[in-house]
C-alpha cells in the first residue's frame, strides 16, 4: 500500500505455448471423410437380454494428435498416436435399462438440486433410457467382462486414445462440432442457460416439480447462458445430433470412463496405463450436463479413484 491507496494484485500474463509443430498423417479430416473411413458396413447390434440390445458403429484405424496446447496442463505435451486397428463403439452411453441386464439392483437415483424443495429427493436420473451413472470404474469393467462372456466378443472400456480419436471424428478443434464459442445445443447436453430452470418432466413418469429459479444475474449454478440445449440435467440418450462417426452424446450428458490410468502426458499406449487393473486413479472423458464448454471438450481429462461412484459419470463400451 502506498499513500494509503490500495493497489490491485494482478497476475502476470502467461504467454501461449509455442506451436509444437506436431502433425499426423491424414489428420484432421472432415465429416464426409469420416463416413468414408467407416466403410459400407458401419453398424452392428448385440442382445443383452430379452428386448434389450446395444447398437455399435465402426470406428476406423488412423493417426491423430492427442491432447491440446490450449487445454489444461495434464493435456500436454501433445503426441502423435496411432489407432492400429478399427473397433466398434457403442452408439450411446450405457443406459439404465442396459445396465439392469447385468445388475438389476443398481439405482442411479436422483440428481440433487440445492434449494429445490423438501418433498422430492431430486430430479429423476434412473429412467430406463437415461445413461447409467454412479457406476464405479470397477463396476464398469465387470460389466464388460460379463458382456464378453455373454456374447463371446471382446468387450472393453475404450483407452484414452481410442476415446479421443472416436470423439474427435477427424476434428482438431475442442469439440467435433467446433470450438468453445460454438453453439453446442444441437449436439450436446452441457451446462447451459437451462440450469436456471425449475422443473423436470418425464414421459408418464414424475410430475412437474416447480421451485423458485435462480436469479438471472446469479452465477450459480455455473453455466453458459449464451446457449440453451433444451435440458438442464441428465437427458435420455440420443436426443441430440450424432457426431460424424454416428456417436450420440460423446460430449456432455454424462462423462464416460476409459480403461486408462491417469498418468502424465505425453500419452503412450504401451507404457502400462491401459492394462486395466484396479490400482491407480482412472480417467473419465467427455464432460457432462453439469460442465460448461469452457471446462470440457474432446481432450479434457477427469481423474477419479477406481472405486468412486460419481453422480455425472457413466460409460460406453467398445468391441475390439
Amino acid at each position: 500500500m502506498k499513500d494509503n491507496k490500495i493497489e490491485a494484485i494482478v497476475p502476470e500474463e502467461v504467454e501461449d505455448p509455442a506451436p509444437d509443430g506436431l502433425k499426423a498423417p491424414g489428420f484432421p479430416f472432415d465429416a464426409a471423410k469420416a463416413k468414408q473411413l467407416q466403410g459400407d458396413n458401419p453398424a452392428m447390434e448385440i442382445q443383452l437380454a430379452d428386448g434389450v440390445s446395444m447398437k455399435f458403429v465402426g470406428i476406423p484405424a488412423g493417426q491423430f494428435v492427442i491432447g491440446s496446447q490450449q487445454g489444461m496442463p495434464d493435456e500436454q505435451p501433445r503426441a502423435v498416436v496411432e489407432i492400429e486397428k478399427p473397433f466398434w463403439m457403442a452408439v450411446t452411453e450405457t443406459t439404465n435399462r442396459q445396465y439392469e441386464a447385468f445388475d438389476a439392483a443398481h439405482d442411479t437415483r436422483y440428481i440433487d438440486e440445492h434449494g429445490k424443495d423438501h418433498a422430492v429427493p431430486g430430479y429423476i436420473a434412473n429412467h430406463a433410457n437415461q445413461p447409467v451413472a454412479r457406476v464405479s470404474w470397477q463396476e464398469a469393467m465387470k460389466f464388460c467382462e460379463w458382456l464378453s462372456e455373454e456374447t463371446g466378443k471382446k468387450v472393453a472400456l475404450p483407452s484414452e486414445s481410442q476415446w479421443e480419436w472416436a470423439a474427435r471424428a477427424g476434428s482438431e478443434k475442442q469439440f467435433f462440432y467446433g470450438g468453445e464459442n460454438k453453439d453446442f445445443s444441437k449436439w450436446a447436453n452441457l451446462a447451459d442457460a437451462g440450469r436456471r430452470r425449475t422443473y423436470c418432466e418425464f414421459d408418464g413418469g414424475s410430475k412437474v416439480h416447480v421451485r423458485r429459479p435462480y436469479h438471472e444475474n446469479s452465477t450459480f449454478p455455473l453455466r453458459d447462458d449464451r446457449f440453451t440445449d433444451k435440458w438442464f440435467i441428465v437427458d435420455y440418450v440420443a436426443q441430440y445430433d450424432p457426431s460424424p462417426f454416428g456417436l450420440f452424446d460423446v460430449i456432455g450428458n454424462v462423462s464416460e470412463w476409459t480403461r486408462s490410468d491417469y498418468r502424465a502426458y505425453p500419452y503412450k499406449d504401451d507404457d502400462g496405463r491401459n492394462k486395466g487393473d484396479v490400482s491407480g486413479t482412472k480417467v473419465a472423458r467427455g464432460g457432462s450436463w453439469n460442465d460448461r464448454p469452457k471446462v470440457t471438450g474432446s481432450t479434457r481429462r477427469y481423474e477419479y479413484e477406481s472405486y468412486q461412484k460419481v453422480y455425472n459419470v457413466g460409460f460406453r463400451v467398445i468391441i475390439e
